[in-house]
């Protein structure tokens, strides 16, 4: 049994709803099939495991921040629309590359 004697299989449940219901995970197991394009989550939270399967390792890692009770980062349209927002685009790190500057530093 993946949860442990007592444990209750609660994968069919949004993690976000498990967290709610069983608190934070406090075990969480990360198994990547690279080859397969398989990557599995298992998290025990009191009273209860989830399992989960995700296409990206990524993925994967996000779902288990979910299940510990961390925020994932924002992946909110603005945020896909300026990717380099507060930062300097590629062209501008290459033109610094050019000069002779070092990326991301600013000349006095």
């Amino acid at each position: 049994m993946a949860g442990g004697p007592g444990s209750n299989d609660v994968s069919h449940m949004p993690i976000a709803d498990v967290v709610a219901k069983h608190g934070p995970a406090h075990k969480v197991e990360i198994t990547h099939d690279h080859a397969g394009g398989k990557h599995s989550v298992t998290s025990h939270h009191k009273g209860a495991h989830h399992k989960t399967e995700h296409e990206s390792a990524d993925k994967a890692h996000l779902h288990a921040a979910d299940a510990v009770g961390l925020q994932t980062p924002d992946q909110s349209e603005e945020a896909e629309a300026e990717p380099y927002a507060g930062t300097e685009s590629p062209e501008e790190e290459a033109a610094e590359e050019e000069q002779g500057g070092i990326p991301g530093m600013k000349r006095a």
